[in-house]
């Protein structure tokens, strides 16, 4: 390697990615969303390439302002990209700066997307539903281990992609847009939507009292008749209830919580349910 080869270390690239994963959505704006977290992530290595030229610092650093928004732990594949990429064009490869801009703005898309299957519909969800099934049994260690498993696998993850991202350069594009990572997402996501039908079935809990009299016979619990239609039929229809009105009534979360409390205490009062 050249004596005037400017090259990111290890500690560098740490230094990139910490602030990262600490201030990704801290100043998040409608205009630009997370474009000043990235471009303060971007600053001390664009420091290290360009130690002793304050202009071309700032023409680097200013180019990283423009709109930016990924999932975090997943877009530290992009921050490796396009760390590896200003170190070129900090050597002098040409490598223009739409080039750059190109490859965050192409990229941001689909790995916010795989990072929301993966990341948290899928590993959280499964290391919260963990934690809720020890606090439901009274384990206080439930919350704590959710806590300090999510961290660990998130600082995995993210470190795991970012080396990579910066190691392969623009040819991580090829290897994240396979056909595999195609599948290997949609598999993943399909298994989040099953521990999600899982959780349902295990915590969203509904009966009714209610029964029907004939005269001139017993009276039939309607409870009984559901279930032997199919056992958890009401926590199934509840649960579809809040899906549709969040989904497509687009009510707001902490508007069906109230919705649910309301209704809930009104038929418990009237031995409905």
């Amino acid at each position: 390697m050249s004596e005037n080869m400017k090259k990111l270390t290890n500690a560098d690239l740490r230094k990139s990615w910490l602030i990262w994963l600490n201030f990704c959505c801290l100043s998040n704006n409608w205009e630009r969303m997370q474009n000043i977290d990235w471009a303060l992530a971007m600053a001390p290595s664009l420091r290290k390439l360009y130690p002793n030229d304050d202009a071309a610092f700032a023409e680097r650093l200013t180019a990283h302002m423009e709109f930016f928004n990924t999932q975090p732990t997943v877009g530290c594949a992009i921050l490796g990209i396009v760390n590896a990429m200003e170190e070129e064009k900090a050597n002098g490869k040409d490598i223009p700066s739409e080039a750059i801009s190109s490859i965050k703005s192409s990229m941001m898309g689909p790995l916010a997307g795989i990072g929301d299957s993966v990341m948290n519909s899928l590993i959280e969800v499964i290391l919260m539903s963990i934690a809720m099934t020890m606090a439901y049994q009274g384990n206080v260690l439930g919350p704590i281990l959710y806590m300090i498993a999510w961290v660990a696998v998130s600082l995995f993850v993210s470190w795991y992609l970012m080396r990579r991202g910066y190691e392969l350069g623009v040819d991580s594009i090829s290897v994240l847009s396979s056909n595999a990572m195609a599948r290997l997402v949609e598999g993943l996501t399909d298994v989040g939507l099953v521990v999600i039908g899982g959780l349902t079935a295990t915590y969203v809990a509904l009966s009714t009292s209610l029964e029907i009299s004939v005269v001139d016979a017993d009276s039939t619990a309607v409870q009984g008749v559901l279930d032997g239609i199919m056992p958890g039929l009401l926590p199934l229809g509840v649960t579809l209830l809040s899906y549709w009105l969040l989904a497509k009534k687009k009510v707001s979360p902490m508007a069906l919580i109230l919705i649910l409390f309301v209704v809930g205490t009104v038929l418990s009062l009237l031995g409905i349910c």
